[in-house]
């Protein structure tokens, strides 16, 4: 009891350190929201004018995302913009109507019923957790449990040094904490295909279907996430390692793939394993088969 009365003023300096920062962070904004009103009213009326009105409408900070740390820690405040106002005129004329009203709700892009399991990979948008690393998720669901999200954004080629017209940003990528169980039972259940490569191959199925021939992902320590920065070693295996594993490019804080799945040459695969890593790959491709026919209906 004694040892508890003297934490508490260690707890009370903490607790006023903490409100401290949040009032600072919050001013910070605000002067940098007013010092940027001029490009910010264009900017508004600019996305509302792309057909975005039902998606701001569910979620009104979006046209004030810029004025945070949004998809990677190395984007200017005018990029910020650019990129926002970007991704919304291109679903707004590359998506159907329906899509952009289904995807509050999710669209399932693929499931799989096997005996009592059920694998689900979601489009939908992201909750307001993850809102400043994308403006879609990719969710993997295994028996209705959210075991694995990627969260993404359209960006324009350019941003990347890129000579492709627009580019998928991966800002955010994430595994349920305790589930590891979970995971391999899940892809135990789905030909050894773990969740996060599940969604790296519904990412590149969308790429291919939107003709979008390049994916960027975020290095972990460009991330936005102050928990992936304080906890850096722990978050390589959701980003760097992810993109690596599947054919990634490390240039300039991002990884750089290819919407074509990689594939390792198979006579660097020993003799006793080929025949499991060609099946692996046929189901592979079946799967982004199917989730780009199901896709394409949304374009």
């Amino acid at each position: 009891m004694q040892t508890l009365r003297n934490q508490r003023p260690l707890f009370r300096n903490l607790s006023h350190l903490y409100y401290s920062s949040f009032i600072i962070r919050r001013i910070t904004q605000g002067i940098h929201f007013l010092s940027n009103i001029l490009a910010f009213v264009k900017f508004y009326k600019n996305i509302n004018d792309s057909g975005s009105a039902e998606i701001i409408a569910h979620n009104q900070f979006i046209p004030y995302k810029w004025t945070s740390r949004y998809l990677a820690l190395f984007f200017s405040t005018k990029e910020r913009m650019i990129i926002i106002e970007n991704h919304y005129k291109y679903i707004n004329t590359h998506l159907t109507t329906e899509c952009i009203s289904l995807l509050r709700d999710g669209i399932t892009l693929w499931s799989k019923v096997n005996s009592s399991d059920t694998v689900t990979i979601v489009l939908t948008v992201p909750s307001s957790e993850f809102m400043l690393e994308g403006e879609l998720a990719l969710v993997y669901y295994f028996n209705s449990l959210s075991l694995f999200k990627i969260h993404f954004t359209i960006v324009q080629g350019k941003m990347f040094n890129l000579h492709t017209e627009q580019v998928i940003f991966i800002g955010g990528s994430q595994g349920r904490g305790g589930a590891s169980s979970q995971m391999r039972y899940a892809a135990k259940t789905n030909s050894e295909i773990h969740p996060p490569t599940m969604l790296v191959i519904a990412l590149q199925s969308i790429g291919v279907a939107l003709k979008i021939s390049t994916i960027v992902g975020i290095s972990s320590h460009a991330q936005v996430s102050e928990t992936v920065h304080t906890r850096y070693q722990s978050h390589l295996s959701t980003y760097d390692n992810l993109w690596e594993a599947n054919g990634g490019e490390w240039r300039n804080h991002f990884y750089f793939l290819s919407s074509i799945p990689h594939v390792k040459p198979i006579t660097l695969v020993t003799r006793c394993h080929r025949s499991r890593a060609n099946k692996k790959r046929k189901i592979k491709n079946l799967i982004m088969t199917d989730i780009i026919d199901d896709f394409a209906s949304y374009i």
